[in-house]
C-alpha cells in the first residue's frame, strides 16, 4: 500500500533552505509569510523555565524556533558573529604590538612580540580563513601588505634604536601609527561592516494545526515544483542530524540536486509544543 503521507505530498511545491551541509524543504501550503529578521522579537518565559524567542505577527505573539539550534547544527549568523569577535580582538592585538614597540624602543628593552607576519594570531587565521563570499574576500586581500609591513617595520626601527639612532626610530614608527596602522585598523573595521551585512536571519511564519509560528533561516533558497517520482520515503545517501529525523516526513531526490529532507510543520511545531 502506497505511503498515505507521499500521497499527499507527491507533485508539490516546496520552500527550499540549507542549514550547514544539509538541505531542506517545506510544504509551500504551510508558508503564510516570509519576512527578514525583525528587531521587536521578544523573550517569553516558558513553563519549562527556558527563554524562548517570539514576536508580534498581525497583532499575534507567536513563537520563533531557532531551526539550526534545534537540530543541533551551528547556523551561519552563530559562526559570522563568531569570525567578527575574533577580528575585533586581532585589532587590538595590533595597536597593542605597536605600542609595546614604542615601549621598547623608548626603555631599549627586548621586544617580544612576533615580528614574522605570519606567525601572530591574525596571520595564523589569516592563512587559513577561507570564504564563498566575493566582497570579504576581496577586503581580506587588502591586508597583506599593510600586515607585514607593520610586522616588518620591529626589525627596522629596533635596528634603528640600537644603533645610536632612537629619535628616528620613534619618528618613523609616528609615521607608521598613522599611516600603516591606520590603513590596518580601517580594514578590519571593513571586514567586520562586511560581515555585520552577511547577517541577514530569515523568518518563516508557517501554520500547522490551526496555530502560526515561526522558524529562522540563515536564508532561503528557492521554490521547487517537485513531481511524484522526486518525492521518496527514505534515502541513504544523506548525512544526517542526531535530532531531525523525527520532524521530516519525506525526502526529494533529484538528479544534479542535493537530497533535500522534507519537513512536516505539524511535527516541527510539536517538537516545541509537546502537542
Amino acid at each position: 500500500m502506497a505511503n498515505s503521507a507521499l500521497i499527499e505530498l507527491a507533485g508539490c511545491t516546496v520552500l527550499t533552505f540549507r542549514c550547514n551541509d544539509r538541505f531542506f524543504a517545506l510544504p509551500i501550503n504551510s508558508v503564510n509569510y516570509i519576512m527578514s529578521e525583525q528587531g521587536n522579537n521578544v523573550n517569553l518565559r516558558s513553563t519549562d523555565h527556558q527563554t524562548r524567542k517570539a514576536m508580534d505577527f498581525n497583532g499575534q505573539v507567536i513563537q520563533i524556533i531557532d531551526f539550526s539550534r534545534l537540530i543541533g547544527a551551528s547556523s551561519q549568523v552563530e559562526e559570522v558573529r563568531r569570525v567578527i569577535k575574533l577580528l575585533q580582538q586581532r585589532r587590538q592585538d595590533h595597536i597593542s604590538w605597536l605600542d609595546s614597540l614604542e615601549h621598547c624602543l623608548l626603555t631599549d628593552e627586548p621586544f617580544s612580540k612576533a615580528t614574522d607576519p605570519d606567525q601572530c594570531a591574525f596571520g595564523l587565521w589569516y592563512d587559513a580563513f577561507e570564504t564563498d563570499d566575493d566582497l570579504l574576500s576581496d577586503i581580506l586581500k587588502k591586508f597583506d601588505e599593510p600586515h607585514k609591513r607593520i610586522h616588518g617595520s620591529a626589525e627596522i626601527l629596533l635596528s634603528l634604536s640600537s644603533s645610536g639612532e632612537k629619535q628616528e626610530a620613534i619618528r618613523r614608527l609616528g609615521i607608521e601609527r598613522t599611516t600603516t596602522l591606520k590603513r590596518l585598523l580601517d580594514l578590519f573595521d571593513e571586514a567586520a561592516q562586511r560581515l555585520n551585512d552577511m547577517i541577514r536571519p530569515v523568518l518563516v511564519v508557517l501554520e500547522a494545526n490551526d496555530q502560526m509560528f515561526a522558524i529562522e533561516l540563515d536564508e532561503v533558497s528557492g521554490i521547487l515544483e517537485c513531481s511524484t517520482d522526486e518525492v521518496v520515503s527514505s534515502t541513504e545517501d544523506i548525512n544526517g542530524y542526531v535530532h531531525v529525523d523525527h520532524i521530516v516526513s519525506a525526502y526529494i531526490s533529484r538528479d544534479g540536486l542535493p537530497i533535500h529532507s522534507l519537513i512536516e510543520p505539524k511535527k516541527l511545531l510539536a517538537t516545541v509544543t509537546g502537542r
